[in-house]
């Protein structure tokens, strides 16, 4: 039962992840705090990073599986694996460009990351 939940809540994330990343573009960066933007700047930095992540081709798929077995002695056991469609396809492009405005933002400030 654990299995079934943490992969719903697995699914349930991946699910979210293009909204995230819009939400992001649309924050008004030049009004946040120093100390936000710098967590701004790493929030993007996660996301270009989560972004590429998913569109290599070697992350690509499409599919679930299931497999299961039993052993002599009483063993038992369950495998389950999900698989993204591969035309989930992430272009980084606007997030690298705000990446590089709020970098440019934080220097105009004298702020370090």
């Amino acid at each position: 039962m654990r299995l079934f939940v943490c992969l719903a809540l697995c699914l349930l994330l991946a699910a979210c992840a293009k909204p995230a990343r819009d939400q992001l573009l649309e924050e008004n960066y030049k009004a946040m705090t120093d100390t936000g933007l710098v967590r701004y700047f790493y929030d993007l930095d996660d996301a270009i990073e989560a972004c590429e992540y998913r569109s290599r081709p070697d992350n690509g798929g499409v599919g679930m599986s299931v497999g299961g077995g039993w052993w002599s002695g009483g063993g038992a056991g369950l495998g389950l694996g999900v698989t993204r469609d591969s035309q989930d396809h992430c272009d980084s492009t606007e997030l690298r460009q705000r990446r590089t405005d709020v970098r440019m933002e934080m220097d105009r400030r004298g702020v370090k990351p």
